[in-house]
């Protein structure tokens, strides 16, 4: 089992080889799956990385799933959703249960040689405790969002944060400041991909204004390393792995390139 670490061009090379093997998904991704762009991204990563058992956790209706079983014929695969009726691909291969991440029995799992593949759409902070608490240490995460976008708190949200609040005394002394500079406090928070409903807080409760300060450092504190996968068209500022020229022949990617949202690989210490 290897960590994940390749190279522009070396992610490039597989290219061909993979939309040969997209061309026979079982199904059209839709609304709500996984776009091109990110199957490809977890193709690679997971093929490199090469798990004996690999942790889907979200599966809407099992195009990653397939996915999954094509880049790793090899592995063992465990499935969990707690909604398994919308799934359109289903293996015999693939071990399935109506359960959360957080509440299954890892006990009897070789956790150092597996890979957590998180596409559930949960606070990514609260996925990574858990993780660690667990002994797991090669987590991915399928969505990545950054700054204002996003249905929960990801790793970026986390990042970006640390800019703005760059002195933790913001949080100890926050009953003393003014209204005005809470307002401005409360716009900031909700800047970094929060809704006004507080509903992408993380599971343990901490006041709105207190999200990210420490959890940068938490982060810095317990990842070995950290990859973002690149786009394969330029998009957000990050270099794409082909030219705007060879958009012509990956219509489809270059289409998705402005929804990309930067599938990472984490290997926690």
């Amino acid at each position: 089992m290897n960590d994940f670490s390749l190279s522009n061009v070396d992610i490039a090379k597989d290219l061909e080889e993979f939309l040969a093997v997209y061309q026979s998904k079982p199904f059209e991704a839709g609304n709500g799956g996984m776009t091109s762009s990110h199957m490809y991204a977890s193709w690679v990563m997971l093929r490199h990385i090469d798990p004996e058992y690999i942790i889907e956790c979200g599966i809407w209706r099992g195009l990653g799933t397939w996915l999954i079983e094509t880049a790793c014929p090899n592995a063992k695969i465990i499935s969990l959703d707690p909604n398994l009726s919308k799934r359109k691909f289903v293996s015999d291969k693939v071990t399935y249960h109506y359960a959360d991440f957080s509440e299954y029995d890892w006990s009897g799992l070789d956790v150092d040689n597996t890979v957590v593949f998180f596409d559930d759409h949960q606070d990514a902070l609260t996925r990574l405790m858990q993780c660690k608490w667990l002994g797991f240490k090669h987590v991915i995460f399928e969505d990545n969002y950054r700054v204002g976008d996003g249905d929960f708190s990801s790793l970026e949200h986390i990042k970006a944060a640390k800019l703005d609040f760059a002195d933790a005394e913001i949080c100890r002394n926050y009953s003393k400041f003014s209204e005005k500079v809470k307002r401005k406090l409360k716009r900031y928070a909700i800047k970094f991909g929060l809704r006004k409903d507080k509903s992408v807080i993380p599971q343990f409760k901490r006041n709105h204004e207190q999200l990210f300060i420490h959890d940068n450092e938490f982060l810095n504190r317990n990842l070995e390393s950290f990859c973002e996968f690149p786009p394969i068209f330029a998009a957000n500022g990050k270099e794409g792995i082909l030219s705007e020229d060879r958009q012509a022949d990956y219509p489809e990617f270059f289409k998705e390139s402005s929804d990309y949202n930067f599938i990472s690989y984490l290997k926690i210490k």
